[in-house]
């Protein structure tokens, strides 16, 4: 018996050789293919949980890929509380192309990244405002993230008149809410006669409160008493 036919006979080894053919061509083929993978994508993106595809193939965030060469390529970036953003990128042959995008809310403001939940987004946020310089909305945003760590700030004082009340409360406000800026402080003053003692408490928190857009609010049942 030659040693073909022994090997034919054990089909155990039979297997094996099967299997270490199968894995050899397969590796071959990879790496033929990835001959032809001469364009590098660079994916950075925030939120970091966010889901990204392109053309239709789901990649891994902060992470870059090798790549077939192609034009005007599809890319989709999705998370299920922020606006999904869709943008057509060049894939060019020995280069890389640098994915480095942001969402915003539905209503297009930062507010998803004013939540202590979301913290390792803010982080991530900061790190990729410093690469888009461009991005006047964004820079504005990150220029007054540090107020968010103390707001909302707040005072109040009574009299026995139950009418004599000083309440002031200074919460962060965006997107719509602000006049011109994409964010502001939102100043809810019960009579409307405290405006100094307002921007004090900015100040005594380490900020000048002429930095910021503010948009002051009153009471109306107060305010009708007066």
């Amino acid at each position: 018996m030659n040693l073909w036919e022994r090997i034919k006979s054990n089909k155990l080894i039979l297997g094996f050789i099967i299997f270490d053919v199968l894995v050899v061509l397969t590796l071959i083929i990879m790496n033929v293919v990835n001959l032809f993978r001469t364009a590098t994508v660079d994916i950075s993106v925030v939120p970091l949980d966010a889901k990204i595809t392109i053309n239709g193939k789901n990649y891994d965030n902060n992470s870059s890929y090798n790549v077939f060469p192609k034009d005007n390529v599809k890319v989709e970036i999705s998370h299920p509380q922020l606006e999904t953003k869709i943008i057509n990128v060049d894939l060019k042959k020995d280069n890389t192309t640098s994915i480095r995008q942001y969402l915003v809310d539905k209503d297009k403001n930062f507010s998803y990244y004013t939540k202590k939940s979301n913290k390792n987004d803010l982080a991530a946020l900061r790190e990729l405002a410093e690469k888009l310089p461009e991005e006047k909305e964004l820079q504005s945003f990150i220029k007054n993230i540090d107020i968010l760590e103390v707001l909302p700030l707040t005072f109040s004082q009574s009299s026995d008149d139950k009418y004599n009340v000083v309440s002031i409360s200074i919460e962060s406000g965006s997107g719509r809410q602000c006049n011109k800026e994409n964010f502001c402080l939102i100043i809810t003053d019960l009579t409307g006669k405290n405006t100094d003692l307002a921007l004090d408490l900015i100040r005594q928190a380490g900020f000048d409160p002429d930095d910021y857009e503010k948009i002051f609010e009153t009471n109306s049942f107060f305010m009708e008493r007066e």
